[in-house]
């Protein structure tokens, strides 16, 4: 999992980052603590603290309570 490194058409070869903070988009009714494992939730493209079913892609950064629409994730690219 990682986020992509420049804008590329749907489909098309583009260079992946791994590791690094990025503000993702998340499940808006999460509410997130700093230092909670997050995870990419592939039917909606977005991060949620549930891991079931769902890739774990890093941890939180900073708190992101409920409502919000994004949350600040340092990705590791050994998960």
């Amino acid at each position: 999992v990682g986020v992509a490194a420049e804008t590329a058409a749907s489909g098309a070869l583009v260079d992946l980052v791994t590791v690094g903070v990025f503000e993702l988009p998340k499940v808006g009714t999460d509410d997130v603590a700093v230092g909670a494992a997050l995870y990419h939730r592939a039917s909606d493209n977005l991060v949620t603290t549930t891991a079931s079913g769902n890739t774990k892609v890093g941890v939180a950064v900073a708190a992101a309570p409920n409502p919000s629409g994004t949350v600040k994730v340092r990705l590791n690219g050994t998960f």
